[in-house]
C-alpha cells in the first residue's frame, strides 16, 4: 500500500475531509483558521480560500456540501452557509450561546436524510481539551434539519 500526498497547502490543522462526489473535487478546513481548501485531483490543483473576513476570524470546525449548493459550515458560535466563489458567509443559526467562550463547533457530517450533525469542544487554540488537565465536560451534540 502506498501513502501518497495529495496536497502541500499548509495547515495548521487540516480537517473535515468531505469528497463532493458530483464537482469531483475534495474539500477540507483548516480548524485553527477561517480557510477552506478545495482540491481538484483531475487538474492537480488546490485552491486555499480564505474566510476570515466574512467568518470574523471565527475558526471553522467542520464543513459538508448543501444539496442547493454551497457548503453548510460548523463555526464557532454557530451554523453558516458558505458560497466558497463568493467568499461570503451567512449565519443560519447561532449555537452554544449558553456555553463558556472556550467551546467552538468541532466535526460534523451530514446523514442520507441531510441533517448535519455537529459535536462542540472547549478547547483554546493548540491546548489539550483533556479532562483529566482540568477542563470540565463542556462539548454538546447539535442537529441541525434542513429546511
Amino acid at each position: 500500500m502506498d501513502i501518497v500526498c495529495i496536497s502541500r497547502s499548509a495547515n495548521d490543522l487540516g480537517e473535515s475531509p468531505h469528497w463532493d462526489a458530483e464537482a469531483q473535487r475534495l474539500y477540507w478546513i483548516d480548524a485553527w483558521k477561517s480557510t477552506v481548501h478545495v482540491l481538484d485531483p483531475a487538474q492537480d490543483v488546490t485552491h486555499s480560500i480564505d474566510l476570515t473576513t466574512p467568518l470574523g476570524g471565527l475558526p471553522i470546525g467542520s464543513i459538508a456540501c448543501r444539496a442547493r449548493g454551497g457548503l453548510i459550515g460548523a463555526i464557532k458560535g454557530g451554523f453558516y452557509r458558505i458560497d466558497l466563489e463568493a467568499c461570503s458567509a451567512q449565519l443560519i443559526t447561532a449555537a452554544e450561546a449558553d456555553r463558556p467562550s472556550t467551546n467552538r463547533l468541532n466535526d460534523g457530517k451530514c446523514d442520507r436524510a441531510g441533517r448535519f450533525w455537529c459535536a462542540s469542544v472547549a478547547a483554546r487554540h493548540g491546548q489539550c481539551p483533556c479532562p483529566d488537565a482540568g477542563w470540565p465536560d463542556r462539548g454538546q451534540r447539535h442537529r441541525l434539519e434542513p429546511r
